[in-house]
């Protein structure tokens, strides 16, 4: 959904005056609170390896003479272990009321020194799980669920799990193992309950229900007359875009042939087999997956998937800041030679949102798949 803590639609049309609000953090402790910002973008996108992405220039040398250039492993922009909050305090300057909107907090990955600026690049939390490998194949315990599970292989990353109560929660067969590589297990694990797997402004690792088929936009972005803008993709690829999904069990019988199986496939909108043509994704199989209801459950959330990120526009706009990932969005484009608007649903797949007023417009990529 829209994000919460923004400004509502309707002061969009003014100007707002943003200011960034970025602090230094190491383990529990803080080292720096209001650090100077001159530029900088806060990237977030569905990819689950590095799902945010920070860039910020800092002055050298603040107003009251603090040297931002890291010197030791404890300095605020070292890049051992420190972790960015960032936020933007937005104000409306006719009625003076301001909004504090949380983006995210990000482990600072790389600092080049650049004369009288200091660059600074990080990367979600999430991160941890790509990086923090398991040591040895373990088994999930004895009565392990797949909360149970998600909230013990992340334990050891020190990042917080929430799990939505309106997942369905189901016991691991104790028959399962996982191999070394931690994040490739938890994406196992989500696609096999199936789940999508998130992280939140306060680096929480949560684990949500798949996106509805059903596409119900909460807000529009549009080209027309005082819209936004929206880019025509300069390139458009069949590669790799599936409308036709395949959950098989991973037990066979006496022929050799899967114990179940279950498809789907897009009837409906650009990338409808009878149109498109089948092309089909690599097929599911997966340990827990044992029935034939929860293979379905599985294939309808793979199609779902496909289809968000088969057909992405690109819409340069004024910046909204309660756009996030996975937010229904309605786009309308305009035919300028027919006259016709063009009215298409999806998800936003990615944001880039600039921090100062000078950093210009904001990016939302958008997967228009109805």
């Amino acid at each position: 959904m829209l994000r919460p803590d923004a400004p509502p639609v309707e002061l969009y049309a003014g100007s707002l005056i943003v200011e960034p609000v970025v602090s230094s953090w190491l383990g529990g402790r803080q080292l720096a609170s209001g650090i100077p910002v001159v530029s900088g973008s806060f990237a977030k996108t569905v990819t689950m390896a590095e799902p945010e992405r920070l860039e910020l220039v800092v002055p050298r040398f603040g107003a009251d003479g603090t040297d931002w250039l890291p010197r030791s492993a404890d300095a605020p922009l070292a890049r051992y272990g420190q972790v960015l909050d960032v936020a933007l305090k937005v104000t409306d300057p006719v009625t003076d009321r301001s909004w504090t909107v949380r983006l995210g907090r990000c482990r600072i990955q790389e600092v080049k020194g650049a004369g009288a600026d200091v660059r600074v690049s990080g990367v979600g939390l999430m991160a941890r799980l790509e990086g923090h490998g398991i040591g040895k194949p373990s088994v999930p315990g004895r009565g392990a669920t797949l909360a149970s599970e998600v909230r013990r292989l992340v334990a050891p990353t020190g990042l917080e799990v929430w799990v939505d109560p309106a997942l369905a929660d189901r016991a691991i067969p104790e028959d399962v193992s996982w191999g070394a590589n931690r994040m490739e297990t938890l994406l196992d694990l989500v696609k096999a309950w199936p789940a999508r797997m998130r992280s939140d402004v306060d680096g929480r690792v949560l684990f949500l229900p798949p996106l509805a088929e059903d596409v119900r936009p909460v807000t529009t972005l549009t080209d027309g007359s005082g819209g936004t803008v929206v880019e025509a993709p300069i390139e458009d690829s069949r590669d790799g875009i599936y409308n036709h999904v395949i959950v098989r069990g991973k037990d066979a019988d006496k022929n050799g042939n899967p114990t179940f199986q279950v498809e789907e496939a897009a009837t409906w909108g650009p990338f409808s087999v009878r149109t498109y043509d089948t092309e089909t994704a690599p097929v599911v199989t997966s340990e827990l997956v044992r029935s034939q209801s929860t293979a379905r459950e599985v294939a309808k959330a793979e199609l779902v998937k496909a289809l968000s990120t088969a057909r992405v526009l690109p819409v340069i706009h004024a910046p909204d800041y309660r756009l996030d990932v996975d937010v229904p969005v309605e786009v309308i484009t305009h035919n300028p030679r027919s006259g016709v608007d063009v009215h298409e649903w999806g998800y936003v797949v990615g944001v880039d949102i600039p921090l100062t007023a000078g950093d210009g417009d904001m990016r939302t990529d958008v997967g228009v798949f109805r």
